[in-house]
């Protein structure tokens, strides 16, 4: 049996200095009501439009104020949301696959059998 689920909703991010994330990987998988600093995100879109929305960076595109949002590149920025499957069979594969990723990304997930890895031409993970 083939299904396909859309991940656009329910998505967060924050951003972190450095590789300062990998210290609060806990925090990255906490249950929500634990959201302190993470705001609402939509993917596909850019942290610039995110911190945008949140009212965390004014509109860049006004006047001199794309000055104040230049520290947004400076950061590490992780997108969390919560993925939601079926139980599969044994002999039953789930295929995780991102149409457009940055270059440089890396994925992780909770649960066992958990990969880590670096973005590909075609990033895609099964299980």
């Amino acid at each position: 049996m083939t299904s396909v689920t859309v991940l656009d909703e329910g998505w967060q991010l924050r951003g972190f200095l450095g590789d300062d994330w990998q210290l609060h990987r806990a925090q990255l998988h906490a249950r929500r009501g634990r959201d302190h600093g993470w705001v609402p995100a939509r993917v596909p879109g850019s942290v610039l439009a995110d911190l945008l929305a949140a009212g965390r960076v004014p509109d860049p595109y006004v006047g001199t104020q794309s000055l104040l949002s230049e520290w947004v590149p400076q950061r590490t920025w992780v997108y969390r949301t919560r993925l939601r499957t079926p139980g599969l069979a044994p002999s039953e594969r789930a295929f995780l696959e991102f149409d457009g990723i940055d270059y440089s990304a890396s994925f992780t997930s909770t649960g066992s059998g958990s990969p880590r890895t670096r973005a590909r031409s075609s990033p895609s993970w099964s299980r």
